[in-house]
C-alpha cells in the first residue's frame, strides 16, 4: 500500500537509498526481503502483460537491481517461463543480495537439470527475445555507458522487445533523466518503493514507458522526511483534488459586483502581435472571473474591435508607435492601485529596449500579483536583482526564454531552484518552466507534468495558459494568496489547458472550477 498523499511523490536516488537504508535499520526488514517484495511486484507486472509463458532474457549487472532481476527470474521460472540469464559484468563483485539470488538460481538448476534456465556471461545469447528483464544498471549510475555494454543495450533496443526495467531503465540518470551515453527503452519501469524523478525528467518520459510504482513496506514517516524540496508528478487525474482545494477557499465568498469576482488586466500586444493578447484575455474570461481589461495604445486598439465584446479596453499613453513605453507606466500602475486584480504582462508585448525598460519600471510599482509571460520575461534578462522582494510573481517562460535568461532550455529540478534564487521575490513566486515535461515550482515544492505535452507545441498555448492562470488566481481572496496556492493555480491551469487542447475547441465561458 502507498500511504495516502504519497501517490504522486517523486524522489531522487539519494533520497530513495536513504529510505531503503532506514527501513532496514529501524524496522529490521532485511534488504533481501525488500528485494523479494519488489521482485514479486515486477513479476506480476510482467505476467499481466505477458500471461503466456515465453523465453525471457534477464539482463544483469552487479548491483541490487541485478538482484531484483535475478529474483524476478526465479519467480517467472515458477510460473512456467523459460529464462536466459545474461551476467553482462560477470559474477565478481556482485552485491550481497544479488549474489544470494544468483546462488538460489544456481541451486535450482543443480537440483533440476531440466529446468528451462541458462546462464551466459559477458555477452548476449545468440538469439532475439520479445521480453527482457532489465537489471543491468540502476539508480547509482554516474558514468557514461560505453564499449561492450553499450553494444548490448543497442542490440536489445533493436529487438523492440518488451523491456521491464527494474527501478529505472539502464542508462537513464535516476535524478535528471539524462541519458548516460546510451539507455534501454523500456515498455514498463517498475519503480520500487519510490517513484524516481529521472523517469519524469529529461528523456525519462520517452524511455521509461509505463511508469509503475511498486510499493514496498516503507513507513510514512520515512517517505515524509526526505530533506530538500518535495517533488510531485502532475497527472490529469489530479485535477479534481486541486479543484476541491481551491473551491474551499471560495465557500462563503460574497459577490455583489463584477469587480468583487476577480479582475484580470492584460498588457501586451504591440503592432502585429495582438493575437497573443486576444488569446490570453479570452482564456482569462473563460474562467468566470468578473472582468477582463486590456491595456492598449490608441494606435493598436482597433485591432481588437472584431474580437472583444465582454472584454474592455483601457487606452494608455503612447508616442504614436503603438508600443508600451515609460510614459504609460504610471497610468497603468494607478489603474491597478485603484482597482486591484491580477496582471498578465508580456504576451505580444515586443522586445523594443524602451518597452523592456518600461516593464521593469512597472514591476517596481505594482502591488498586485503578476503573471509574467513571453516578452515580459525577456525584459528581465540581466535585471532580476532589481525586482522588489514583495512582488508576487508567476513567470511562465518557454525553453527559448529560459535559455536566454538562465542558460538552460529544459529545466531540471536543481536548475529550477537555482533560477528561483536569482529573483529577490523568490519567497513569493512560482516558476513555471514550460517544456516537455513542464515544471512548476516554489522554493519547497516542485510539480513535474507526467503526461504527453506534444499537443502544447502550438502557437498561442503560452498565452492561453497565462490567461487561465490569471483568471483563476483573480477569484481567490487576496488575503488567502500564498505561494502554495499560486502553485495550485498553476497546476490546475496546466491541466485545464491540456484538457481543452485535447478537445480541440475554443475556450468557452464557465466557472473557474
Amino acid at each position: 500500500m502507498i500511504p495516502p498523499g504519497y501517490e504522486n511523490r517523486l524522489y531522487t536516488a539519494a533520497q530513495s537509498r536513504e529510505i531503503d537504508r532506514l527501513t532496514i535499520e529501524q524496522l529490521g526488514i532485511s534488504g533481501f526481503t525488500l528485494m523479494e517484495v519488489a521482485a514479486q511486484r515486477a513479476a506480476d507486472a510482467i505476467c499481466e502483460v505477458q500471461p503466456e509463458p515465453v523465453r525471457v532474457l534477464s539482463l544483469c549487472g552487479k548491483g541490487n537491481n541485478a538482484g531484483d532481476a535475478l529474483a524476478v527470474s526465479r519467480l517467472l521460472l515458477m510460473k512456467g517461463f523459460s529464462v536466459d540469464v545474461c551476467l553482462a559484468l560477470g559474477t565478481d563483485g556482485m552485491s550481497a543480495d544479488a549474489a544470494a539470488n544468483l546462488q538460489i538460481l544456481e541451486k535450482m538448476k543443480q537440483a533440476d537439470a531440466g529446468l528451462p534456465l541458462r546462464f551466459f556471461e559477458n555477452a548476449l545469447p545468440d538469439r532475439v527475445y520479445c521480453t527482457v528483464v532489465d537489471g543491468l544498471f540502476g539508480t547509482g549510475l554516474q558514468r557514461e555507458i560505453t564499449g561492450a555494454l553499450a553494444e548490448i543495450i543497442e542490440s536489445v533496443n533493436r529487438w523492440q522487445a518488451r523491456v521491464f526495467a527494474m527501478d529505472i531503465p539502464s542508462g537513464l540518470h535516476a535524478d535528471t533523466g539524462e541519458v548516460m551515453g546510451c539507455a534501454l527503452k523500456a515498455h514498463t519501469s517498475c519503480m520500487f518503493g519510490t517513484a524516481k524523478s529521472g523517469c519524469y525528467l529529461g528523456m525519462g518520459p520517452e524511455l521509461s514507458g509505463r511508469r509503475l510504482l511498486c510499493p514496498l513496506p516503507f513507513p510514512e514517516h520515512l517517505l515524509r522526511q526526505t530533506g530538500g524540496p518535495v517533488l510531485r508528478s502532475l497527472s490529469p487525474g489530479d485535477k479534481s483534488e486541486i479543484e476541491q482545494r481551491l473551491q474551499q477557499l471560495l465557500q462563503g465568498k460574497t459577490v455583489h459586483h463584477k469587480y468583487q469576482n476577480g479582475n484580470v488586466y492584460v498588457l501586451g500586444g504591440s503592432p502585429g502581435l495582438t493575437g497573443a493578447v486576444i488569446l490570453a484575455a479570452k482564456a482569462a474570461w473563460s474562467t468566470g472571473c468578473g472582468s477582463v481589461q486590456v491595456f492598449t495604445t490608441a494606435e493598436v486598439s482597433p485591432a481588437y474591435d472584431a474580437h472583444f465584446v465582454d472584454i474592455t479596453r483601457k487606452i494608455i499613453p503612447g508616442d504614436g508607435s503603438g508600443l508600451f513605453k515609460a510614459d504609460a507606466v504610471r497610468p497603468v500602475a494607478e489603474v491597478l492601485e485603484k482597482r486591484p486584480g491580477v496582471l498578465v504582462l508580456g504576451p505580444g508585448l515586443g522586445t523594443h529596449p524602451e518597452t523592456a525598460s518600461a516593464v521593469r519600471q512597472l514591476l517596481k510599482l505594482v502591488r498586485v500579483p503578476v503573471v509574467l509571460d513571453a516578452d515580459g520575461f525577456r525584459a528581465l534578462a540581466g535585471h532580476t536583482a532589481k525586482l522588489p522582494e514583495s512582488l508576487r510573481l508567476i513567470v511562465t517562460p518557454h525553453p527559448g526564454e529560459q535559455e536566454q535568461l538562465h542558460g538552460f532550455r529544459t529545466a531540471t529540478t536543481d536548475q529550477l531552484l537555482e533560477a528561483l534564487d536569482i529573483f529577490p521575490c523568490s519567497a513569493n513566486m512560482v516558476y513555471l518552466a514550460k517544456g516537455s515535461p513542464a515544471l512548476a515550482g516554489i522554493k519547497n515544492e516542485i510539480s513535474i507534468t507526467a503526461y504527453d505535452l506534444r499537443r502544447f507545441a502550438r502557437t498561442g498555448f503560452g498565452d492561453v495558459l497565462a490567461g487561465l492562470i490569471a483568471g483563476m488566481l483573480s477569484q481567490i481572496p487576496d488575503a488567502a494568496l500564498n505561494p502554495g496556492l499560486m502553485l495550485d493555480v498553476c497546476r490546475l491551469a496546466l491541466l485545464e489547458s491540456y484538457e481543452r487542447l485535447g478537445r480541440q475547441v475554443k475556450p468557452s465561458a464557465g466557472g473557474m472550477l
